[in-house]
């Protein structure tokens, strides 16, 4: 069980934020291949109410989620990481499993197939509403298990189950430009770690969700 916090940046300051991580035990974790991170692309599911995006809205503390993620712009041919995560308040844990791309696509298809079996009945009908993807720089301790990941070019795509990449071609981004998005996961043994980090860099803590952002820029987008 590990501490999550999320906090805002401008591109100035996660820069010399980067410089003090490489000098004080941190290092790319194995998805970065350069110095600009790598895709992280995720489809959520959602019930036709949108219920956990109005979970989170409300701040309910104890909520469930689920996503399929892959690490490009499209759906290849290698299995995709299925999670199913609960949090509870600032606390969070995950199960992961993997699924065959052509099992996703029958999923979203027909919502058949072993994806199904793998669903919480306490989550009732949910099928996949919205893919979410950003740039990530990742930092992680090598002692510690701190993790640090910043985020970059936030962006959503629709779902399009008659596409073989399962996603519409365009995309939206609901952030500025330069809006950095600071994650910190660490075990809870090391808050203290952290928060000295959050004193020195005068970082604010922010409820941030990149899937309520996206899914409220989408409505706003279906609105105009």
């Amino acid at each position: 069980m590990r501490v999550e916090s999320k906090y805002h940046l401008d591109l100035a300051t996660a820069f010399l934020l980067q410089e003090e991580l490489r000098a004080s035990g941190f290092a790319l974790d194995e998805h970065c291949r350069t110095s600009e991170g790598y895709t992280v692309s995720s489809i959520y599911l959602d019930d036709i109410s949108f219920s956990g995006y109005e979970d989170k809205v409300d701040g309910l503390s104890r909520r469930i989620k689920y996503r399929f993620r892959f690490y490009s712009e499209e759906i290849g041919d290698e299995p995709i990481r299925f999670e199913h995560k609960e949090k509870d308040g600032r606390l969070s844990w995950k199960r992961v499993s993997w699924v065959a791309p052509d099992d996703l696509r029958r999923f979203v298809a027909s919502w058949s197939g072993p994806v199904v079996e793998q669903l919480d009945p306490r989550s009732g009908y949910v099928a996949p509403v919205i893919c979410i993807q950003y740039q990530r720089l990742a930092f992680v301790h090598r002692i510690h298990g701190i993790r640090i990941n910043l985020d970059t070019r936030l962006r959503w795509r629709g779902i399009d189950a008659t596409r073989r990449s399962l996603v519409s071609d365009a995309s939206f981004e609901p952030l500025r430009e330069d809006q950095v998005i600071l994650e910190v996961k660490v075990p809870r043994e090391y808050a203290r770690e952290v928060a000295d980090l959050v004193h020195r860099w005068n970082l604010h803590w922010q409820q941030t969700s990149k899937y309520a952002i996206c899914i409220a820029h989408m409505q706003r987008c279906l609105l105009s």
